[in-house]
């Protein structure tokens, strides 16, 4: 088996090892918005998919999320939107991240925000994972990306994995 195959789940996400968690610590570091996968976004690049670090509020609580925009994104046009909400414990850095960069690859614009008590965002006590404040958090990026330059907001989805959705 190569070595190449046993990094790799199966999914393009290259797997933490002893041999290469050095590398993978490097590239981690090098990059602004901390995306570990394979082939992440490590800069912003005209005619790619690029990522915009937003903030807002809800209910009271700062939100901290990305919004992943198309290759050659034009806030004039028309673009459909996805909410990607992360897996229990997880971060919009992690698994949300991937998907969505991929759908922003396919030409949707996305979000992937940290939930509410979690990751970057506010809200007391830490680390609360309750499922009527997903529901919350999965409103609140709909009421957000609405807003943004080149959303049509008759065209809105939503993706949650595991116990974001």
């Amino acid at each position: 088996m190569s070595s190449q195959a046993k990094t790799k789940n199966g999914n393009g996400i290259q797997q933490v090892t002893a041999s290469n968690e050095a590398s993978l610590q490097k590239k981690y570091s090098q990059n602004p918005w901390t995306l570990v996968y394979e082939g992440a976004i490590t800069k912003n690049e005209k005619g790619k998919v690029n990522i915009h670090p937003v903030k807002y509020k809800l209910n009271g609580i700062d939100i901290v999320a990305n919004v992943y925009t198309p290759a050659g994104y034009d806030p004039s046009k028309n673009y459909p939107a996805i909410t990607v909400a992360h897996p229990n414990g997880g971060i919009k850095e992690q698994t949300a991240g991937l998907y969505a960069q991929g759908l922003a690859e396919a030409g949707y614009i996305t979000i992937a925000a940290d939930a509410a008590y979690q990751g970057g965002s506010g809200g007391e006590p830490r680390h609360t994972d309750k499922p009527q404040f997903r529901t919350e958090d999965i409103y609140g990026m709909v009421d957000f990306i609405m807003q943004y330059p080149g959303v049509d907001a008759a065209r809105i989805g939503s993706l949650g994995i595991c116990g974001g959705g």
